[in-house]
C-alpha cells in the first residue's frame, strides 16, 4: 500500500481545518493500492521512437527498466536528466511517454517554485497550506508510478528556499518509502515515482 489506511483514518480528527480535513477524506476514497506500472504491448515503444527520433537512447532505457521491473517485481525507475536547449520536446516526450505508459503525469516549473514546500507540502498549520506536487501525483495516477517532470531543475539559487532540498528525501528510494508530505503529515510510499529533470 501506498499509505495506511487506518493509520489515516485515525488522523481524521485530529485534522487541523476544513481544508485538511477534506484532503484526508479525498485520499481515503481513494484506493490504498495502486497497479504497478506495466507495459502490455511493447510497440507503444515504437511508436515513441517515430514520433520522438531523438529521444531513442531515452526510450530504451524506460524499454530496458519497465523489462527489469517485470522480471524482478520492483517498481523503482531511476531518475532521468534530459538535456538540451529550449524547444527540443523535452516536456512533451516527457507527457507523451506517460500517455503511451497510461499513467499520471506531472509538470513542475521548478525556476518558479519558491520553496520545498511545492513540493514537500505545507503543514497544516500554516494559512494557504496545502499538499506538495508530488502527493498530488501520486494521489491522482492510475498506477503507482506517476511521471513527475522537474523542468529547469537548475534554476533555483537560494539555498535557504531551494526546492531541490525535498528531492534528497524523494529521490531516495528508503527515505521515499516513508515520505512524510508536511501537509498531509503521515508517511507515505512515493518510492515507485519516475523523474524527469
Amino acid at each position: 500500500p501506498w499509505f495506511d489506511r487506518n493509520v489515516l483514518r485515525a488522523g481524521l480528527s485530529k485534522a487541523k481545518d476544513d481544508t485538511h480535513r477534506n484532503f484526508i477524506s479525498k485520499m481515503l476514497t481513494c484506493p490504498d493500492r495502486k497497479p504497478a506500472l506495466k507495459v502490455v504491448d511493447e510497440k507503444v515503444f515504437d511508436e515513441l521512437q517515430a514520433q520522438f527520433p531523438n529521444f531513442i537512447d531515452v526510450i530504451n532505457f524506460y524499454k530496458a527498466q519497465l523489462r527489469l521491473c517485470a522480471i524482478t517485481g520492483r517498481t523503482r525507475i531511476s531518475p532521468v536528466l534530459l538535456l538540451g536547449p529550449p524547444g527540443v520536446g523535452k516536456t512533451l516526450f516527457s507527457r507523451k511517454l506517460a500517455q503511451a505508459l497510461k499513467t499520471g503525469f506531472t509538470f513542475i516549473d521548478m525556476a518558479s517554485a519558491s520553496s520545498s514546500w511545492v513540493l514537500s507540502g505545507l503543514h497544516a498549520t500554516w494559512h494557504g497550506a496545502k499538499s506538495g506536487k508530488i502527493l498530488d501525483a501520486m494521489l491522482y495516477s492510475p498506477t503507482a508510478s506517476p511521471i513527475v517532470v522537474l523542468d529547469e531543475l537548475e534554476k533555483p539559487v537560494d539555498p535557504q528556499r531551494d526546492p531541490k532540498n525535498a528531492l534528497y528525501q524523494l529521490l531516495e528510494e528508503s527515505s521515499a518509502c516513508a515520505f512524510v508530505d508536511e501537509f498531509l503529515d503521515h508517511p507515505v510510499n512515493l518510492s515507485s515515482v519516475i523523474y524527469v529533470a
